[in-house]
């Protein structure tokens, strides 16, 4: 996460101008070991300080890393997706119903996620996604190690995703 807030300060400094930002997040609990440690290491704070949820860190990374570049952007807001009944947790296709139960205008939408996932996540946008939308999805290299399983994983996901949106344009 703290990744994608970093390059969302290299977009706007690059001079991309956008309207809102929305992030989408989930109601999960953060994983303590790989999650809140890191924040609680990065950020020096004690473990009762520390965000407990997904959509609590994102708050919480925007206003301790983002807040004169999320100034320019001028609004915020936060999209919090609950878990459907087939999914343990909350994933990409729901948080972007959560979103879109917001009647949300039909414009111009760039995704910022992190690799391996862009690929995937673009995916699904363009799956469920209004026509009326223009979508580019882009996310910083991955700098840390990732095992080998989270890319076959990932290259999983993509390919099920493709499959789902290619039968959705053949009806």
């Amino acid at each position: 996460m703290k990744a994608k807030m970093q390059f969302i300060e290299r977009v706007h400094k690059l001079g991309v101008d956008c309207g809102p930002v929305i992030f989408l997040v989930s109601d999960r609990n953060l994983d303590y070991e790989y999650e809140s440690e890191a924040i609680m290491q990065d950020f020096e704070i004690a473990a009762e300080l520390c965000p407990k949820t997904e959509s609590d860190m994102i708050q919480f990374l925007v206003e301790k890393m983002l807040p004169k570049t999320l100034g320019y952007y001028g609004e915020r807001e936060y999209v919090i997706a609950k878990c459907s009944p087939e999914n343990s947790q909350p994933n990409t296709k729901d948080a972007l119903v959560a979103w879109l139960a917001t009647n949300p205008s039909p414009g111009k939408c760039l995704v910022i996620s992190a690799q391996p996932y862009v690929a995937y996540q673009h995916s699904v946008f363009v799956t469920y996604m209004p026509k009326e939308f223009a979508i580019q999805t882009v996310g910083p290299a991955t700098t840390e190690f990732m095992h080998t399983g989270v890319y076959f994983d990932t290259l999983t996901r993509i390919l099920y995703q493709e499959n789902i949106r290619m039968n959705n344009n053949q009806q």
